[in-house]
């Protein structure tokens, strides 16, 4: 496949018409042309020309040398196609997020819903865990690790945290259940209202347990359980399970290393 075709191909799959891909490819080819020339070198009516050109101008993907903004046009650059997809990106995002969150909140009714796992990039386990915060399925969250070890020079996650916080305060949330190391295995539970007022938003992990980055959320009241940890280039990933056995040994877990 030539260059050509590729990159044609590549703008009709980012949302571009044909005849606008074919007018940018024309274009790049033929630089300083005019729309009138498409018109005469193109398998296309003058009204679809213009139409395509338009298309294209919108975009920034196209502009005119000339003061007559139909002659001497030559290609700009893909940007605005690129923050075009970006855009449709994040809003998809916000869209799955809500339906996540709605998928969370409702009871599970079948055998094959018991189990749930999915991996999550980073983007995405910040997205579960704000929608975790606005579920109405559980009252406590018992927690093991240090979200505190995520934060280096790439990400600060105070805010994530502080949002999680908040919006677990607004939907009712009360205990948050700690494993720290003041101890050596004493916990900490305290009412995230209080927390809220606080400026030690952590919990910090036994030395003896894990010496990687490691943040575990167990839901009482559900069989949810998400864990936090980093992949080899450093970036966050999680795991997100709804099982009922792995969900009750990390609850067992935790309590038993309680004071």
């Amino acid at each position: 496949m030539n260059e050509e075709l590729k990159l044609k191909k590549l703008l009709i799959k980012s949302g571009l018409s044909e005849r606008a891909a074919d007018l940018y490819t024309f274009v790049l080819d033929n630089e300083g042309v005019s729309v009138a020339d498409a018109v005469l070198a193109m398998n296309y009516s003058k009204s679809s020309i213009y139409r395509a050109f338009e298309e294209l101008q919108s975009l920034g993907l196209v502009e005119s040398l000339s003061d007559d903004w139909k002659n001497s046009l030559r290609i700009v650059t893909l940007g605005g196609l690129i923050k075009k997809l970006e855009s449709e990106k994040k809003q998809k995002a916000r869209l799955i997020s809500s339906l996540r969150a709605m998928e969370l909140s409702k009871d599970l009714s079948t055998p094959e819903a018991l189990v749930d796992f999915e991996t999550l990039n980073e983007e995405e386990t910040y997205e579960r865990y704000h929608d975790l915060a606005s579920s109405d399925k559980w009252s406590t969250m018992m927690v093991m690790g240090n979200w505190e070890d995520f934060n280096n020079e790439k990400r600060n996650v105070v805010p994530i945290e502080k949002k999680f916080i908040k919006n677990r305060i607004k939907h009712g949330g009360r205990a948050l259940v700690l494993l720290t190391k003041e101890g050596p295995y004493s916990g900490q539970i305290c009412d995230f209202e209080d927390l809220d007022t606080r400026e030690d938003r952590k919990s910090v992990m036994a030395d003896d347990v894990t010496k990687k980055p490691l943040w575990i959320n167990v839901f009482e009241g559900t069989n949810h359980l998400h864990i936090w940890n980093m992949n080899e280039r450093g970036g966050i990933i999680s795991t997100f399970m709804d099982c009922k056995p792995v969900a009750d040994f990390y609850k067992d877990f935790i309590a038993a290393r309680m004071v």
